[in-house]
């Protein structure tokens, strides 16, 4: 690894020193750092194959519902009932930090779906696989919370492994080299005056 081009003095010595002191010690937090958001990371992956098993079990119900209801009233009978539910949602989006990386938090406003429609001509079905999608869409928007939440955890490790590796392989290296070549330039130097030191008294004598 290459020095940096510095002049050998006492000064640099220490200007050297205090910068490898520094790369040092933002390569051990940016280690942790790394570790925490892995750790955050493998519970985020676990929690979302797990709620992902448990959602497509529950879609995999309620579209065979609404296949039944299809099946038994028509497509174009469900469809006019779908345009007729006007229910809105609230949904909010705010942040959460972890170890300095927003990670966002989707707040879900449940609602309680009226069916506006007249029960004399449709399926129970149909009534079960509206309220199991009404459900299911909170447990959907707590998937994409998780799942923004991992994109952002996976890009801010390969950026925080990045620096790492530049400090641990670059840097560090770099300014640890520098140090010792202006250590041994300095005591080389004294050795040299020392030796003429002794030159002159020896002459002088």
């Amino acid at each position: 690894m290459s020095k940096l081009k510095v002049s050998p003095t006492k000064t640099n010595l220490l200007k050297v020193k205090e910068s490898l002191i520094i790369a040092e010690q933002g390569y051990g937090l940016l280690k942790e750092k790394k570790d925490v958001l892995v750790n955050e990371l493998m519970k985020m992956l676990q929690e979302y194959k797990e709620i992902q098993e448990e959602t497509a079990g529950q879609l995999k119900h309620a579209y065979r519902n609404l296949e039944f209801a299809i099946i038994s009233n028509g497509i174009l009978e469900v469809h006019w009932i779908a345009e007729g539910i006007t229910d809105e949602v609230e949904i909010n989006i705010r942040d959460r930090s972890v170890m300095g990386v927003p990670l966002p938090i989707i707040d879900y406003k449940s609602i309680d779906i009226e069916l506006n429609y007249g029960f004399k001509h449709t399926v129970s079905a149909l009534d079960e696989a509206i309220g199991q999608l009404a459900d299911i869409l909170q447990t959907l928007c707590h998937l994409a919370e998780i799942q923004t939440a991992i994109y952002q955890i996976v890009r801010e490790i390969k950026k925080t492994q990045r620096r790492v590796n530049a400090l641990s392989n670059v840097f560090i290296p770099s300014y640890d080299q520098t140090v010792k070549f202006i250590e041994e330039t300095l005591e080389e130097g004294e050795r040299e005056s020392l030796f003429r030191v002794k030159m002159v008294k020896r002459k002088l004598r």
